[in-house]
């Protein structure tokens, strides 16, 4: 009994070890954006999360994957945390207090379709498309027939050929979109689209419902705003020329 007795305490006692080790690193997945989440480490969001970590000795990792794939790493706790969440999007997941963007989450359509465009209740049983694990039905409230798509070239097409009333995402990456030859190729004349906005929705990161992502949680909640006060976020916004402010208190 003794022996046993001890074997639990031992157990006990690593496990307390364990748990009380420093946090050396964050693994974070995101998709590609340009200007925010580049491949080769640069962009806004990058800079952001490690003006947020690095100074407290924890190592900033990331591995860019398709959005749906980046849930589902975090999901599997193979990852620490996704970058780019809305607020409550998956119900696994931790999120923190504090927002980092926002998405002006916009339609785009050909102009013959919603000839008296008058905002959301336009898509109302509308054929609506976005990006695979976006989740924009969530946020709706006016009901629409979803299509959910694994990137936007195939979204801007099906508009193009009229197989989409509309396809949703957030404006700066449609414009981006736009720029692409692949993509001008496929729609045609870009002066018979339009584009409106549909609504606003703030941007977290999504961590992983662990000890780890509670702790790197807590740490985003306390830097966040001191960083806000001091005005390094700021400054990292002016620097990458992002065209929204989403802390007006600041």
């Amino acid at each position: 009994m003794k022996w046993i007795i001890w074997i639990a305490l031992l157990m006990v006692s690593v496990g307390s070890v364990s748990a009380s080790e420093p946090i050396s690193k964050i693994e974070l997945t995101s998709e590609e954006w340009e200007g925010d989440t580049n491949p080769d480490g640069t962009g806004l969001y990058w800079d952001l999360i490690r003006s947020i970590y690095e100074p407290v000795g924890i190592e900033v990792n990331f591995k860019i994957v398709p959005y749906e794939r980046s849930i589902h790493l975090v999901k599997q706790q193979k990852a620490d945390a996704w970058v780019g969440s809305y607020r409550d999007e998956e119900e696994f997941a931790l999120y923190p207090q504090w927002h980092f963007d926002a998405d002006v989450v916009t339609a785009i359509f050909m102009q013959d379709r919603f000839p008296n465009w008058a905002g959301e209740t336009s898509l109302k049983e509308k054929n609506v498309g976005w990006i695979r694990g976006y989740s924009y039905d969530e946020y709706l409230e006016t009901p629409v027939k979803k299509h959910e798509l694994n990137n936007r070239k195939s979204g801007l097409s099906m508009v193009s050929m009229g197989r989409l009333d509309a396809f949703l995402d957030a404006e700066a990456d449609l414009k981006d979109a736009l720029k692409k030859p692949e993509i001008q190729k496929n729609i045609g004349d870009t002066n018979k689209i339009r584009m409106e906005k549909v609504m606003q929705l703030n941007l977290y990161l999504g961590f992983a419902d662990s000890d780890r992502g509670r702790q790197l949680m807590q740490i985003w909640d306390d830097r966040f705003p001191e960083l806000l006060k001091t005005g390094v976020i700021r400054k990292l916004y002016t620097k990458w020329n992002n065209p929204i402010w989403v802390f007006d208190e600041y």
